[in-house]
């Protein structure tokens, strides 16, 4: 069987040091062994899954990692300071808050 080198590992790298990231694999990848490019404790340790689909063609592909190379792909991600941490977790729980809240232990 031949290993192939999927581009995984850039997608966990563009993840960065968040917690519970997704990497989406979108239809079909060639065959053969696919190696992750990483170390296996990255999963473990920062909760990272790898899901994937079978909708999606070539040119869907093409078209997602063309969105990204324009940089139109941003996080979500609010800083708040320490007082703010109480009604943050609240939100969070309620599900009123999308992407991230970062609390700055740093301010106020």
């Amino acid at each position: 069987m031949s290993t192939l080198t999927w581009p995984f590992a850039d997608s966990i790298a563009f993840i960065g040091d968040r917690i519970g990231g997704k990497i989406m694999a979108i239809a079909l990848p060639p065959a053969g062994q696919i190696m992750l490019g990483t170390d296996p404790n990255l999963f473990v340790f920062k909760n990272l899954h790898i899901i994937g689909t079978l909708v999606g063609t070539m040119q869907d592909t093409a078209a997602a990692l063309e969105y990204a190379r324009r940089g139109l792909l941003k996080s979500i991600c609010e800083v708040r300071p320490m007082s703010k941490m109480p009604e943050s977790v609240q939100q969070l729980r309620r599900g009123e808050i999308a992407g991230r809240v970062v609390i700055d232990f740093n301010q106020d």
